[in-house]
């Protein structure tokens, strides 16, 4: 929650909160999120804003409205707010009292096919950019998941590149190639603390793993999925990957991830 040790520093933050492509144009859902619960919406022009989860008249829902041009109206009584939460409409009301309402708004970024927000306070920082990302190649957002636990449970296991060989053997196996023994041929995993958390390297039979927690909640890794199809030393395929942990609440999280 915001009021927590661990609800303020992950607010210093940006935080993804929804898959870009699940969102349409005229459409607003809500999202809960670090304990609290928000309203998104996407404009007729393809904005996507984050305003806060209930309208200032008589505490509708706003995701139950809807998107008229670049503003959200409340279904119960028409108040329509625009992306920084300002009244813009009041059936009824004169015009000073529609310019003296206003409801919490959020920085809001769309970056590799997600959805981002902003909950700290002050002005946000920069958003943070992923150069390896940023480059030609076949950019997929996964679908979106929920978990029934606690985020720091998942956080625990994603910085542990061991399990993954038995765990995940079905899957290793199937996109790297390697078959049964991969488990045997796992060898020593080297990690060392970085700037920016943990920077882990696994070799596997003829294969390497490269594993990177970023503070707070992000996996980034890269490893070889097999050779492009070709002559005898084609080069070999990897795929990497970012995904992003945050909780919804104490007994819930949610799972974001990309891959090229």
């Amino acid at each position: 929650g915001p009021d927590t040790v661990g609800g303020k520093f992950l607010r210093r933050f940006w935080q993804r909160v929804y898959r870009s492509e699940d969102l349409q144009s005229r459409k607003a859902m809500p999202i809960r999120i670090m304990g609290e619960d928000f309203t998104l919406f996407r404009s007729e022009s393809g904005k996507a804003s984050i305003v806060a989860p209930l309208c200032a008249h008589r505490l509708t829902r706003l995701h139950t409205g809807r998107v008229i041009g670049e503003a959200l109206q409340c279904l119960y009584h028409g108040w329509k707010y625009d992306k920084t939460g300002q009244c813009v409409f009041q059936p009824g009301e004169n015009e000073q009292f529609t310019q003296a309402t206003k409801i919490a708004a959020y920085p809001t970024e769309e970056y590799l096919g997600l959805i981002w927000g902003y909950f700290g306070e002050g002005a946000p920082p920069e958003l943070h950019r992923f150069p390896d990302f940023d480059r030609p190649g076949l950019l997929v957002a996964v679908p979106v998941e929920y978990w029934p636990c606690n985020v720091f449970n998942r956080l625990d296991n994603a910085t542990d590149g061991m399990h993954v060989f038995y765990t995940h053997h079905e899957s290793t196996s199937r996109d790297s190639g390697v078959g049964s023994g991969a488990g045997a041929e796992v060898g020593e995993m080297v990690s060392r603390e970085s700037p920016y958390g943990i920077e882990s390297m696994m070799p596997f039979g003829p294969l390497n793993a490269y594993f990177h927690f970023i503070m707070p909640n992000c996996n980034m890794l890269a490893a070889t999925v097999g050779r492009l199809e070709g002559p005898p030393g084609a080069p070999q395929a990897w795929r990497c990957e970012l995904h992003w942990r945050g909780p919804v609440d104490d007994e819930n999280f949610v799972r974001f991830g990309v891959w090229l």
